[in-house]
């Protein structure tokens, strides 16, 4: 226990104060002490509230253990105190830290992917537990803008699904071929027929 404390700093943030930002590079884990804090997504330029925590719950640990930013903004609803642990201390925290807590983040962790992968159009009648199932296997990644996620002509070893963003899909020989959009998926023929990228795809 003295080991696990010694990781973690007490924080305050006053009322209304943002606390991470959806899109930002995840540098810390939070543990609400007191006070509650809302969780809010945007999408489409609307922001939207889908949580609020209260004491004890924690925050923070998606970007860490996927290397991934933000998938959320969180903002102290009240005045809140918090643990907080760097991110180059986490990997630590996790080895020290009880095998019931490290399961409540992996449980955190593939709940969220669920949530996002049910808002998606081709996985939205898949029964609850095998939607979970396919979730867990999903990586989340970011790219940015003008990033080549794979060229034409490349061994094809993984699928994509769009979550938020657009794609191009273009040719050597034909140019652009197609936007895709969130929901959209690709990367699938070439691991279906066990053949090369037969277009590159960039956002």
């Amino acid at each position: 226990i003295k080991r696990l404390a010694g990781l973690f700093v007490y924080a305050s943030f006053d009322q209304g104060k943002v606390i991470v930002n959806e899109g930002e590079t995840g540098e810390h884990f939070f543990i609400l002490v007191h006070g509650t804090c809302d969780v809010s997504i945007e999408r489409h330029g609307t922001s939207t509230t889908i949580h609020t925590l209260e004491a004890v719950n924690h925050f923070g640990e998606i970007a860490l253990v996927e290397k991934i930013n933000r998938t959320a903004t969180v903002t102290a609803a009240s005045d809140v105190t918090l643990l907080v642990i760097s991110a180059s201390k986490f990997e630590n925290f996790l080895t020290l830290a009880p095998a019931t807590l490290r399961q409540k983040i992996r449980d955190r962790i593939d709940s969220t992917k669920s949530g996002m992968v049910r808002d998606i159009p081709f996985f939205k009648d898949i029964q609850d537990k095998l939607l979970t199932n396919l979730a867990s296997m999903f990586k989340l990644i970011n790219y940015e803008k003008g990033s080549i996620i794979f060229q034409e002509g490349d061994r094809g070893t993984e699928f994509y699904v769009i979550m938020e963003g657009e794609c191009l899909v273009t040719s050597m020989n034909n140019g652009l071929l197609a936007t895709l959009k969130a929901g959209d998926f690709f990367g699938d023929l070439a691991l279906l027929r066990q053949s090369k990228r037969t277009a590159t795809i960039k956002c």
